[in-house]
């Protein structure tokens, strides 16, 4: 699983690009091969989106599975994570 690799989140929200860009290519296989591993799939994209982003990523789940990711979308708008939050504002 793709979360067991993932450094811990960065302590604020600058960052993401200078410390964690190698995590590219996670990002990208997560877009390519989580669509059919929903519940992986969406908690790779939370904790990535706490030291890169997942912006990619989530596109297919949202295509895909639109009413069930969005109400996870919905609920991590109030998430604690900082990172969290500006992902799905």
């Amino acid at each position: 699983m793709i979360t067991e690799c993932l450094p811990e989140p960065l302590p604020f929200l600058d960052g993401m690009f200078p410390e964690h860009f190698w995590l590219w290519p996670l990002s990208n296989f997560e877009r390519d091969f989580g669509v059919d591993h929903w519940d992986d799939s969406i908690e790779a994209c939370y904790r990535l989106t706490q030291c890169f982003t997942p912006e990619f990523a989530n596109q297919p789940q949202l295509e895909r599975h639109p009413q069930k990711t969005l109400k996870v979308v919905r609920r991590w708008t109030s998430d604690r994570s900082a990172h969290v939050r500006w992902f799905v504002h």
